[in-house]
């Protein structure tokens, strides 16, 4: 994560008061880097990759609310439950499209590993966990790989049941594809399935980058083709979008 490549836009929304001052920010450059993301969010700034972490920097003045965001519907993904995938034959993935105000945007911290991937999601689930019944019917099996912590390889105890249904958009607020979704869960799955034969501190850890995903992509795609997939044949990368 040392090298992950983020860095600030300097898009604060109207109502945030100052970000930090220099005291306070050099306890945020101190914090682990994963940390100085989850500050910077929580103080309602918005962050992109780029080329390399020391090219963070608070902003100088912040645009208005309506010069930051587009005003066009951005595409997000459904991911249904297991339930719906394997008892109602459902899909698992299914496009959606909100506003680029909708809260996901400030209420929702983006996944660990997929920041690392430079790629940041975020995840929220379409019902409250309290609500959703703790059955396999409501388990949500790419949901709870997405949020695998690149620490252990693991997902916190909350997403592992009681999931539902859940929502997927890009932090850059462009067009997340189903089909790149897929990819995305997928590469977390084949990490996890590895771990017994190399193990996770070894050497899995290391192939949470950019490189990494974007190796295991162009093979995904490829084998996809190969299986007379055709809607992968027209497809970009993630990272060309």
């Amino acid at each position: 994560m040392e090298n992950s490549k983020i860095r600030l836009i300097g898009h604060v929304h109207p109502t945030a008061g100052p970000i930090v001052d220099a005291s306070s920010e050099n306890q945020i450059w101190k914090c682990h880097p994963y940390e100085k993301l989850r500050i910077l969010l929580k103080s309602n700034v918005y962050i992109h990759h780029t080329t390399s972490m020391s090219q963070i920097s608070p902003p100088n003045h912040p645009p208005t609310l309506a010069g930051t965001m587009r005003t066009t519907a951005i595409k997000a993904v459904i991911i249904r439950p297991n339930g719906d995938v394997t008892i109602n034959h459902l899909s698992r993935f299914t496009d959606k499209y909100i506003l680029p105000t909708d809260p996901i945007f400030l209420d929702v911290l983006p996944t660990e590993i997929s920041v690392q991937l430079e790629l940041p999601l975020l995840v929220q689930r379409l019902n409250p966990r309290d609500v959703v019944p703790g059955d396999t019917y409501h388990k949500n099996r790419p949901a709870t790989f997405l949020q695998m912590r690149p620490c252990s390889g693991l997902a916190p105890m909350d997403w592992q049941r009681k999931i539902g249904a859940v929502m997927v958009v890009r932090m850059d607020r462009k067009p997340l594809s189903c089909l790149h979704l897929e990819a995305i869960w997928r590469y977390h799955w084949t990490l996890l399935s590895d771990v017994n034969s190399i193990g996770w501190e070894k050497g899995l850890k290391a192939k949470i980058t950019r490189k990494g995903f974007e190796v295991f992509w162009n093979e995904y795609r490829k084998k996809q083709i190969e299986a007379g997939r055709e809607d992968f044949e027209d497809l970009v990368s993630p990272y060309d979008v």
